[in-house]
């Protein structure tokens, strides 16, 4: 109903992703037919379970990705409704101001935390780190290490240094699991204790 509202308001390049069931596949179509991606899923739980898994998709297959939130918690099926005449204008609106995939990410780990505490903002800060560690636009690591300098009133080398350290530690972790997968064999039905392949050490 979301996609039907949005073309009957004549925003034509709108589809229904599925959100529980995006894949590799999804995003590698759609970027026959596009440059960039705005994810506009419901605010509940799902929603934002739904929007993480599609970010994590869009980030392999390279494609710009923004997310969309609708005020007050609406769907755009509502949203339009509620706008009339003037909806196609307000939804475009809503999709210039649609944040990038680390403003989104970095707005999210805030939840349930509070950070007027020095505790909180320990907590925010190092999930903020965990995300910044992840992305390979350096560029972007140095606006987003200056906003939360400026926000916390934190050094931005401090702030640097541990997205460094996280980074390396992110890069050991994957490069061992990808050593790991080569020199182990995966477990196969005929095994009688498959686990002992993972665990070649605490086995022998």
């Amino acid at each position: 109903m979301d996609v039907i509202a949005l073309h009957q308001a004549g925003i034509t390049n709108a589809v229904a992703a599925l959100g529980t069931a995006f894949t590799d596949e999804h995003a590698s179509l759609l970027s026959r037919y596009t440059s960039e991606i705005v994810i506009t899923f419901d605010a509940d739980a799902a929603g934002k379970k739904a929007t993480d898994r599609a970010l994590k998709v869009f980030s392999k297959s390279g494609l710009p990705t923004k997310v969309l939130r609708i005020p007050e918690g609406k769907d755009p099926d509502e949203f339009i409704k509620n706008s009339g005449s003037t909806a196609a204008t307000a939804f475009g609106d809503l999709v210039d101001s649609a944040m990038n995939s680390i403003e989104y990410s970095l707005i999210e780990a805030a939840n349930g935390i509070n950070t007027g505490t020095d505790s909180g903002k320990l907590e925010y800060l190092k999930k903020c780190i965990a995300i910044l560690a992840g992305v390979g636009d350096d560029v972007a690591v140095e606006l987003y290490a200056s906003k939360l300098s400026e926000k916390f009133s934190i050094s931005k080398n401090a702030i640097l240094s541990e997205i460094k350290t996280k980074s390396t530690q992110n890069k050991k972790r994957a490069a061992k699991k990808q050593f790991d997968e080569i020199i182990r064999p995966k477990a196969d039905m005929g095994d009688v204790n498959p686990e002992r392949r993972k665990n070649m050490r605490a086995a022998k």
